[in-house]
């Protein structure tokens, strides 16, 4: 009857264990799922996925969408893992094991390439891509008998905040080699090469905004666009993923 046929339609559905929106294509989200298969949904089309990654083979934990880069999004499981996802790919960019489950994550406000880790051995692990893509710069046993299940960073000061399954929640201040920016890289670099009797590096030219139909040279009083720290952190993070211009923006 229809009992039968409604039972038959929901298997084969994991239970949905966590999701995030897209910062700025707000029809578009990630949904975790008990299995550790990850879904990419939209508002619009509520009966089918826009794509499944199957990167994970235990519950995933937590995906967060990369606070500058709109293809870049990190995924937390069960299974020891973070992975680092391009959304226009099925397979994993990266992948991290931190050695036991992966309670949260997190991306730092101030950086495409740094991002927190906390996991159930009570360890904080923090990662800084443009230093180093295998290892985290800052890996740190916050606390001894309970398990780490909740990281945030503060939105404007250096401090991450972890949480653990007995309702403690920890402040933990970040020392300043994590929290570089690509501009503190970029005066940082100008400074060693100016100290070495070499010439400054250039900056490259501002782009310009796209005329009516699109054109690379924009129309007659087109107005020359500056490049912002957040253009900076997108192109760090193109260049260390070897992204480029494939794939395009979210959709």
């Amino acid at each position: 009857g229809g009992d039968d046929a409604e039972e038959t339609s929901l298997v084969g559905l994991a239970g949905g264990a966590c999701f995030d929106f897209h910062r700025t294509s707000e029809h578009l989200f990630l949904v975790g799922t008990e299995e550790g298969r990850i879904h990419k949904c939209s508002k619009a089309y509520s009966s089918q996925y826009l794509e499944t990654y199957p990167g994970h083979y235990m519950a995933v934990y937590a995906v967060r969408w990369n606070r500058f880069h709109p293809r870049v999004f990190l995924s937390a499981s069960a299974d020891w893992t973070v992975k680092l996802w391009d959304h226009a790919a099925k397979q994993p960019l990266m992948s991290f094991d931190l050695g036991n489950q992966v309670g949260d994550i997190a991306w730092a406000p101030y950086s495409s390439s740094t991002f927190a880790a906390v996991t159930n051995d009570g360890k904080v692990h923090v990662f800084d891509l443009a230093e180093n893509k295998h290892e985290p710069l800052c890996d740190q046993k916050v606390v001894r008998k309970s398990k780490l299940t909740h990281c945030a960073f503060n939105n404007t000061q250096p401090l991450l905040l972890v949480g653990d399954d007995r309702g403690q929640v920890l402040c933990l201040k970040l020392s300043p080699n994590l929290r570089k920016t690509e501009e503190t890289r970029s005066t940082e670099r100008a400074a060693a090469a100016a100290a070495a009797g070499g010439d400054q590096p250039k900056k490259p030219p501002p782009k310009k905004r796209g005329g009516a139909d699109g054109g690379g040279d924009g129309g007659a009083g087109e107005q020359a666009r500056a490049v912002t720290p957040r253009d900076l952190e997108i192109q760090k993070l193109d260049k260390l993923l070897g992204l480029g211009e494939k794939g395009g923006a979210a959709r």
